[in-house]
């Protein structure tokens, strides 16, 4: 069925869109994230560096299922162990955080988790307690998702350390939804990661959090929603409500105290997102290469429940002792000037395109997105295997 090497170059981008955190910097000061390659080497005996960033079996860099809101991979996803170094940062100071290639949409946040005898390196993470600091949804104005945001922003997300939070050591918590199957219950994707970071400086608040097996449930309003309609002028943040500096915030599990999909401004862009707290643009990188997109004409689509679904347990595949090896594809040399990716606001072109991917049709509509190419592949494809094609190639 895939016969053109055009739509190979294209499903080979698909599968490798989505990403992980490669690098982060406190205060300026850029720290390695968690390379996935780390896994080998420790296999294999080699030293690991000293690292902030907690190492994760996420080797296809998948996500974790809505179905898998109260395991442990919900923490700092699948496998997730703490590092064994902390960085420091001061309150008020701002962290950035790197991710590599991105395709998706959905809304950003970070949380912070106190570590009991501020020693983050040897912690039980099923039992830290989160806090939120950080949110952001969709621009009611443009309509640009806050991961759209994070992409167009040199795929850097800044979250600001709020002043008044007490000195000690925190573990980081930086998450994106990616929200683009959220019209069926357990289409939504979390990738949450996770860094040990100190935070010095004269504050007092310590804010109480929830267990991260808390933050969220399957049927939230932010979870499962219809991303498709247009234009979107609500949205509930997923996860409890967002820490301010000068609150005294009590944490209750997925019930967002602020007003439902009420825009706040964010100065650093003269933008109105939901729920939004301030970021500043890093210009330092060097922009990563824009993905292309296809022309649609941008209409409504509802999207229709399927009848059937098949059980995913996870997003991660089985983890192999070494490396697969083989030829290697070189997608650059695949794709035409034509086979380009969507972006996230793109939309189907017609109701009768989305019923017949969305239900199981054995062909893709002329003009279709991202979204619609993975449901697509998912049921010609890969109708045994997990939602996440990367198993595919």
């Amino acid at each position: 069925m895939l016969q053109s090497l055009p739509f190979l170059g294209l499903f080979a981008s698909v599968v490798a869109g989505h990403g992980v955190v490669d690098s982060f910097k406190t205060d300026g000061v850029e720290h390695p994230g968690y390379q996935l390659s780390y896994y080998y080497d420790k296999k294999n005996g080699k030293e690991l560096p000293e690292l902030a960033a907690w190492s994760a079996e996420n080797l296809d860099s998948g996500f974790v299922a809505p179905e898998n809101y109260t395991s442990p991979d919900i923490v700092c996803q699948k496998n997730g162990v703490s590092a064994n170094s902390t960085v420091k940062v001061p309150a008020g100071g701002t962290v950035e955080f790197h991710w590599t290639r991105w395709a998706h949409f959905g809304p950003m946040m970070t949380y912070i988790a106190r570590c009991p005898s501020d020693d983050c390196t040897d912690v039980d993470k099923t039992a830290l307690e989160f806090v939120k600091i950080d949110e952001a949804g969709i621009n009611f104005d443009t309509q640009e998702w806050a991961a759209r945001t994070m992409v167009n922003n040199n795929n850097t997300w800044v979250t600001t350390v709020p002043k008044s939070l007490a000195a000690g050591s925190y573990v980081f918590r930086h998450e994106t939804i990616a929200v683009h199957g959220s019209f069926r219950e357990g289409g939504a994707q979390n990738y949450p990661q996770c860094f040990n970071i100190e935070v010095t400086g004269s504050g007092t608040a310590e804010p109480k959090g929830v267990r991260a097996q808390e933050l969220y449930t399957p049927t939230d309003p932010g979870i499962l929603f219809n991303p498709y309609k247009t234009p979107i002028q609500n949205y509930t943040i997923p996860g409890p409500a967002l820490f301010r500096d000068g609150e005294a915030a009590t944490a209750t599990s997925t019930a967002p105290t602020t007003p439902y999909g009420q825009p706040l401004v964010n100065n650093a862009t003269s933008r109105s997102f939901a729920n939004s707290t301030v970021h500043v643009p890093i210009p330092s990188r060097t922009p990563s290469k824009p993905a292309g997109t296809l022309s649609a004409k941008v209409v409504t689509v509802i999207p229709t429940s399927r009848t059937t679904e098949t059980a995913i347990a996870s997003s991660s595949a089985s983890l192999p002792a070494t490396p697969k090896t083989g030829p290697s594809v070189q997608t650059t040399q695949l794709v035409s000037s034509s086979a380009c990716l969507p972006t996230g606001s793109e939309l189907l072109t017609s109701n009768a395109d989305a019923d017949t991917v969305l239900n199981g049709g054995d062909s893709l509509p002329q003009t279709f997105t991202l979204e619609t190419l993975i449901e697509w592949l998912r049921e010609n494809l890969s109708k045994n295997t997990r939602r996440h094609p990367r198993e595919l190639l």
